[in-house]
């Protein structure tokens, strides 16, 4: 019996019982204005991320990992904390410093930085009985830009210039000003 029904049902034109069935309430549709001219509509909003954890990809080729953490003080300022190691060949490296960036356009989660960096890296090894250990100051500024997805995932890149005093056993001290790059990909948290 119930099988034969369903055959029916399964047989008749879905269309037989549009004309019986009405909605005694219909609810209007909403009605959503279109954006005004150059402006984007966004179906969501962007979620403001509280701190970006990323490592640095073009460090693992020097045997190296840098990672760096970055705190949202306000919408448009961010603190950060970079640190790293590694070794290779018998010589090891770490460093550790901090950056601040401003965003200008944009905020923490997705805009343009602008910020000064300070880095302080050191290191030490040798072979055949012989030790050198070094040690190394920059300071710097740049520019850059980051993106902060709504699920988490961020990329930043950075350039500017950065002042380096240097010094190693049995060479002394060098100064100079360098290139200061970075690339960065990570993730970005709610906390």
């Amino acid at each position: 019996m119930m099988r034969t029904l369903f055959a029916l049902l399964a047989l008749t034109p879905a269309a037989a019982f549009a004309d019986t069935w009405t909605n005694p309430d219909p609810e209007p549709m909403p009605t959503v204005a279109a954006p005004a001219k150059g402006e984007v509509q966004r179906d969501v909003p962007d979620v403001q991320h509280d701190l970006s954890l990323t490592f640095s990809p073009l460090h693992l080729t020097a045997a190296t990992f840098e990672a760096t953490g970055e705190f949202r003080v306000l919408d448009k300022l961010g603190l950060a904390i970079v640190a790293g190691g590694g070794g290779y060949g018998g010589v090891g490296v770490y460093e550790i410093g901090s950056s601040v960036r401003w965003y200008p356009i944009g905020t923490f989660v997705h805009g343009m930085q602008l910020g000064a960096e300070v880095l302080y890296a050191g290191g030490g090894g040798g072979k055949s009985g012989t030790f050198v250990h070094a040690d190394v100051l920059s300071a710097g500024g740049f520019v850059g830009y980051k993106i902060a997805t709504n699920i988490g995932f961020t990329f930043e890149a950075q350039a500017g210039v950065s002042g380096v005093v240097a010094g190693a056993t049995g060479i002394g001290t060098i100064s100079g000003v360098l290139p200061l790059i970075n690339a960065n990909v990570g993730w970005s948290f709610d906390i």
